[in-house]
């Protein structure tokens, strides 16, 4: 059996001021750095069940207190203590993605260093939003990127040497092919329309030469080559008289030489209007005409002006045949134009010769209706309708025997 230790009243003996500053800084010590609440407290030992003197009772009762507050620490405090314990302290449920403190901070750093590189970015994008005073930024046009760069010069001039050699080969197709090009690497150069007008011309296509010359003549008025060239094209179409006009505008004067054709075509058809005009043969008037038609180029059609004319000589001349060619020639104006009031009565004109008056007044009064204004369409409606009159007067008058 033990003695009874504890049942004995013992005094403590007195301590130090010293020793109770020193005691109190051990148990400051001890609640600054507690014990980690995962580990165990040790249980005691069997050594720790012996009798103690007094002064280790004393000792014991002293600090016991100290280490019951310190056994149960306050958890607000134990979180500002240690780093590793607020780490596990933070709640889960507070964040979608459960990072710890600290990687959300990082992350919030990282996603506002991305929205200002984002607006940096994007800093251009303001001029397409509408200003604060209500105006609004017009719509750009929409970007057209070209198949192909358009042709330089040097392309033109290439175009160009390929379309002189084709033109001298004699292949007229393929050099206005080539100057084709060439106008369309430049528009605003004469050269190359003038060039082409010529291959047009060797080719026969006068018109589009014509129209060619013509566009030359406004990039570069006054060029006596572009001015050469458009005379000829009007004379080969019959059209002496815009010809000579043209020649007139030369500076130097054209030669007699070039001017010949011309001149020798309007003469003829001078000559032609003359004799229908002031003769009663219209065979003169044929030959000249015939004269004037030698000028006229190798693919161009009798020109309508001169179709009349010989129609009007056809008639003078009156006899079968002539009237037959008149009438052609009305048909062949007729089928290009309807409505042509000058073909209407020269049918007509050669019908009421060939007895068919009917016929004739139908012609005329469509010519009319045509051109209501026409003079010769009125002239010989009249003239066939007293004729008609006074055929039936006789008619009368030779059934009542008032011979």
């Amino acid at each position: 059996m033990f003695p009874k230790v504890f049942g004995r009243t013992t005094s403590s003996p007195s301590l130090s001021t010293p020793t109770l500053r020193a005691r109190a800084s051990a148990s400051q010590s001890d609640q600054a750095h507690p014990p980690a609440r995962d580990s165990p407290e040790p249980r005691p030992s069997s050594a720790s069940q012996r009798p103690t003197s007094s002064r280790t009772t004393s000792r014991a009762l002293s600090r016991s207190p100290e280490k019951k507050q310190s056994a149960k620490p306050d958890k607000k405090s134990s979180l500002l203590r240690s780093p590793k314990k607020k780490e596990r302290a933070h709640d889960p449920d507070t964040h979608p993605l459960n990072l710890p403190p600290q990687e959300r901070a990082r992350l919030s750093r990282l996603a506002a260093r991305m929205d200002q590189e984002k607006q940096q970015t994007n800093g251009n994008a303001a001029a397409d939003t509408p200003a604060q005073n209500g105006d609004t930024a017009p719509v750009p046009p929409p970007h057209k990127t070209p198949s192909t760069p358009p042709p330089s010069t040097e392309d033109a001039e290439a175009f160009k040497a390929a379309g002189n050699k084709y033109f001298k080969a004699g292949d007229y197709t393929k050099a206005i092919a080539e100057y084709t090009k060439a106008v369309e690497a430049d528009p605003k150069s004469s050269t190359y329309r003038s060039n082409r007008a010529a291959a047009y011309m060797s080719a026969g296509k006068y018109i589009q030469a014509l129209d060619d010359c013509k566009e030359a003549d406004e990039l570069d008025p006054n060029n006596a080559k572009i001015l050469h060239r458009m005379a000829r094209i009007y004379t080969s179409l019959g059209r002496p008289r815009e010809a000579l006009e043209t020649y007139d505008r030369i500076d130097p004067p054209a030669s007699q030489k070039d001017r010949q054709p011309a001149v020798t075509m309007n003469r003829h058809l001078s000559e032609a209007e003359e004799q229908i005009r002031d003769s009663t043969s219209g065979s003169m008037a044929i030959f000249a005409l015939d004269q004037a038609e030698k000028g006229l180029g190798s693919t161009v059609t009798r020109p309508r002006k001169w179709a009349l004319l010989r129609g009007e000589a056809y008639l003078k001349m009156g006899n079968v045949n002539a009237l037959g060619d008149a009438q052609n020639i009305a048909m062949s104006l007729l089928r290009n134009n309807s409505a042509d009031p000058e073909a209407l009565v020269l049918r007509g004109r050669a019908l009421y010769a060939q007895g068919e008056n009917d016929k004739a007044l139908q012609h005329f009064r469509q010519a009319i209706s045509c051109d209501p204004d026409f003079k010769d369409a009125v002239k010989y409606l009249r003239m066939v309708q007293k004729l008609d009159r006074t055929k039936e007067e006789g008619n009368n008058y030779f059934k009542s025997g008032k011979y």
